[in-house]
């Protein structure tokens, strides 16, 4: 009997320790774009000249943090931390956004933004890693005021 609950406290503490969800290695680390392999809709919203990502696994909930270089040198910085579960989460004023794996090697944040807020809209963001972990492209494909836009950021490992 002292057997038994000796392994069911041993299974319960392990289950208690776990990561709700794994995050694949070749996802983190520090990335920076790549301007010259990098393109941006006419359209866009925002065209970056420069972008720094860092993503990392908090718990049950992916990191990322950026660092975005734009046209006339000012930098906008953001951090958020995504829950892995894929449930939507209010990320700042009016904007909720929702995580989701796709695979080892891909996963999609979709961003929706209300009807009261600036520039109320959509979008959806794929990042896609290679087989050998060293580039990372993201495709983002937003809709603003009924305007539906795609963009192409590709970044290299630091």
């Amino acid at each position: 009997m002292a057997a038994v609950f000796a392994s069911v406290l041993s299974l319960a503490l392990a289950l208690q320790s776990a990561p709700a969800a794994t995050v694949p290695s070749t996802w983190l680390g520090t990335w920076t774009m790549i301007p010259e392999r990098s393109t941006f809709d006419a359209n866009a919203p925002v065209k970056a000249a420069g972008q720094t990502l860092g993503i990392s696994a908090n718990g049950a909930a992916l990191h990322i943090a950026g660092d975005t270089v734009l046209q006339d040198g000012r930098h906008v910085r953001d951090t958020v931390d995504l829950n892995l579960s894929g449930a939507p989460q209010t990320v700042g004023d009016g904007i909720v956004a929702s995580f989701m794996r796709i695979d080892d090697r891909s996963f999609d944040i979709v961003v929706r933004m209300s009807a009261a807020a600036p520039g109320a809209g959509v979008g959806t963001n794929r990042f896609s890693f290679s087989a050998d972990g060293r580039v990372l492209t993201e495709t983002k494909t937003q809709t603003l005021a009924g305007t539906t836009t795609t963009s192409v950021l590709v970044f290299e490992r630091k």
